[in-house]
């Protein structure tokens, strides 16, 4: 999901809770040059991997939708114009 040209958010599979009951936790990856390069600081999100809408009503407030309702407050560390 792009908030503007260049700021792009995306949300995936993260990490893997290990053993042979685990769980594959969410990830939310980034972007600040229209998608050229990705971050993923975020691997680790309690957000099940199969996030079927995702929308941003504000630039740092989001919401993900998997069978319920998740709320994703984004803190930016650049100015988003």
């Amino acid at each position: 999901y792009f908030i503007n040209d260049t700021v792009g958010i995306a949300l995936g599979v993260g990490d893997y809770s290990g053993g042979d009951w685990g769980h594959y936790y969410g990830a939310l990856c980034t972007t600040i040059d229209g998608g050229k390069t990705w971050n993923n600081d975020s691997h680790r999100l309690d957000i099940p991997c199969n996030v079927t809408s995702l929308t941003f009503p504000t630039s740092t407030i989001g919401f993900a939708a998997s069978g319920s309702i998740y709320k994703i407050e984004l803190i930016i560390h650049h100015e988003i114009n």
